[in-house]
């Protein structure tokens, strides 16, 4: 049910019907993830999993060890994954969407390119909507061409 609220194009009450509960629910278990998620980095995995929120671990993962404590971020090389020209460091939109942003926030990229903002956004628990003048033929499901000049 998580992965569905980070569907920027379905509505609350179109999710709780596909999963068969309550509008409440939904928004009882959105909010119960959203005041978790801030003291995530604190808990145990074992406590997530023992509040059935395993599929959190991975985001804790990225807590402890990708989000930067301090104002200089440096990386000695780009992302492997990413090849694309211009490309944004995914480790870099993790932690803009750390600071900047909360969870279930929606994320509009203009110049997703390379789509790290996605990626990032689905890591971070954010709804995002991307778009590019010549997204890459991968990802083109994903990252709408268009120009944002017309």
């Amino acid at each position: 049910m998580a992965l569905a609220l980070l569907n920027p194009y379905k509505t609350q009450q179109e999710i709780a019907d596909e999963f068969n509960v309550s509008l409440s629910t939904i928004e009882r278990f959105k909010k119960d993830i959203t005041f978790k998620i801030p003291n995530i980095g604190k808990m145990k995995v074992e406590e997530l999993q023992k509040q059935d929120l395993d599929f959190l671990e991975e985001y804790k993962n990225i807590i402890d060890n990708e989000i930067y404590l301090y104002n200089i971020w440096n990386l000695s090389k780009g992302d492997k994954a990413n090849d694309y020209y211009g490309q944004f460091p995914i480790r870099f939109m993790k932690n803009l969407l750390y600071y900047r942003t909360k969870p279930f926030d929606l994320i509009y990229d203009p110049f997703a390119g390379g789509a790290t903002t996605i990626d990032a956004c689905r890591f971070m628990f954010r709804k995002c909507i991307t778009t590019d003048l010549n997204p890459i033929p991968h990802r083109a499901e994903e990252v709408w061409k268009h120009d944002i000049l017309v």
